[in-house]
């Protein structure tokens, strides 16, 4: 027997949550970058910078840290989200299929802002 099948189906549940929780620290960067930038909009580039980076604690105010952290998690919630869209059904199989393109875009943006 199959050892994926014989899993409970509340551990899919799980993985389908999970994946889509691993989102809320991209989200939380990304909204913290948006709303920084926009509310500081006659600064320069440093000052928006250094604004941005104070809303964090000092051991994540280095954007490696931060984009590290975010394409990470985008990375977790895909493969949580694939493993549970086997096995899910319903509203998971949809939460699964969400987070899945959410990450997607999330990392994308990430890694673009690397270069």
């Amino acid at each position: 027997m199959n050892s994926e099948a014989s899993a409970p189906r509340w551990l899919w549940k799980l993985a389908s949550l999970g994946g889509a929780a691993f989102l809320a620290a991209p989200c939380y960067i990304w909204g913290v970058w948006i709303n920084t930038f926009s509310s500081f909009s006659g600064k320069t580039q440093q000052e928006r910078s250094e604004a941005f980076f104070s809303r964090f604690p000092a051991f994540l105010q280095n954007a490696q840290t931060l984009t590290l952290i975010a394409l990470a998690s985008c990375v977790l919630a895909v493969v949580l989200s694939t493993v549970s869209l086997k096995h899910s059904r319903g509203v998971f199989k949809s939460i699964s299929v969400l987070t899945m393109v959410a990450a997607a875009f999330l990392g994308l943006f990430t890694f673009l802002t690397m270069m």
